[in-house]
């Protein structure tokens, strides 16, 4: 049947049902690695877990210590993920950082906490370190078949910033409605778009 079959009473880890068309895209492939930029607790509306599930190495990346507590509690012993508490960026520096506790709406953008403020969300603040997908490959020695991206407002930016040389096969990217952007950018980039949703944009190496 394959790997991207979902039963019912299966549960289903990602916001749209994401992990389906990645699973879809996968099916014949050997585990891999997974790069998830904004894993949160590892567990709501996650891309990066079903791969886990399934053998996938990874490496999660969330700034937030309350959700990267979870994150320690759900994979901290599992030998084939690795966890980074920081955020990432365009560059290397200090970053004041917005917590919305307990949901999906921290940023490093002002302007955004902000308005969000102002539809009832709460936040505290505090500087974190940022690093860049640069520095992940280099340093941890990532070079993920799949690219998970959700960073409130800086999604775009993180993923302009990937180095030419790496082509993750598939990407998602929360678009924060500038999905004509991204498919302009995955374009030129040898990538075509395969999903496309109020959050997400999940776009395909194509082979050439």
């Amino acid at each position: 049947q394959g790997l991207c079959t979902f039963y019912v009473g299966e549960i289903v880890y990602s916001q749209n049902r994401e992990e389906e068309i990645i699973l879809r895209v996968v099916a014949k492939r050997e585990p891999g690695y997974v790069l998830d930029v904004g894993a949160h607790d590892g567990r709501t509306n996650s891309n990066s877990l079903a791969l886990i599930e399934r053998g996938w190495k990874a490496i999660l990346v969330e700034p937030s210590p309350f959700a990267f507590a979870k994150l320690l509690d759900l994979h901290g012993q599992n030998p084939r993920v690795t966890l980074v508490n920081a955020t990432v960026g365009t560059e290397r520096r200090c970053v004041k950082f917005y917590e919305c506790q307990g949901d999906q709406y921290s940023t490093t953008r002002e302007d955004m906490a902000k308005l969000w403020e102002t539809r009832g969300i709460k936040y505290r603040s505090y500087w974190v370190s940022q690093i860049t997908v640069s520095e992940l490959i280099n340093e941890i020695g990532c070079g993920a078949d799949i690219l998970s991206i959700d960073c409130e407002g800086v999604s775009f930016d993180i993923l302009t910033s990937i180095p030419s040389a790496w082509s993750p096969s598939v990407i998602v990217v929360e678009h924060d409605s500038r999905a004509i952007e991204i498919t302009g950018w995955a374009a030129a980039k040898g990538y075509e778009v395969i999903g496309l949703n109020a959050e997400n944009l999940l776009l395909m190496k194509v082979d050439k």
